[in-house]
């Protein structure tokens, strides 16, 4: 028999998928509508904004598992949040939209880049500890790739096709 207590957790449940998937719709409005304004590609304000601010979360359980001495959690965090988007995430976004087109050249520097960034942390632990100077190389890399993309925005401009029509937000 289902309980009282749990068709309000359903409900709560339902509500709050559903106040996601509208903030989701609201802040990819919102970032296209920057991205226009501000003439930077969306590709480089997700990566900087929207990136960020989901993996805050990640970091902060980091930071508090190394403080705690449970390396292990702040690993497995990150190993499988990056698993999640790069399967679950980027796979149901494509049946969705039916397909994800991509600017070839673009796409193709950026997959050779996102692959290595994605790789190299691997192999930094594959002595089974991830040093500080470890840590410094991988900033650098984020350092780095992030100056890449400023740098590859300012020469080109906005890189995505998109056109002059505003957006509602």
């Amino acid at each position: 028999m289902i309980s009282e207590f749990s068709i309000i957790n359903l409900f709560l449940f339902a509500a709050s998928f559903y106040a996601l998937f509208y903030a989701g719709g609201l802040m990819a409005r919102s970032l296209a509508w920057i991205g226009r304004f501000l003439h930077i590609s969306e590709f480089m304000l997700s990566f900087v904004l929207a990136a960020f601010a989901t993996s805050l979360p990640e970091l902060f359980v980091g930071i508090n598992s190394a403080l705690h001495g449970v390396s292990a959690l702040s690993v497995g965090n990150v190993v499988g949040a990056n698993f999640l988007n790069m399967t679950l995430v980027i796979g149901v976004v494509a049946v969705a939209a039916r397909g994800l087109p991509m600017d070839r050249t673009y796409t193709k520097k950026n997959l050779g880049l996102g692959f290595t960034m994605n790789i190299f942390p691997m192999l930094l632990l594959l002595d089974g500890f991830l040093s500080r100077i470890d840590g410094v190389m991988l900033l650098i890399l984020f350092g780095g790739y992030l100056s890449f993309l400023i740098g590859h925005e300012a020469k080109n401009g906005v890189l995505n096709a998109i056109g002059e029509e505003k957006y509602r937000i």
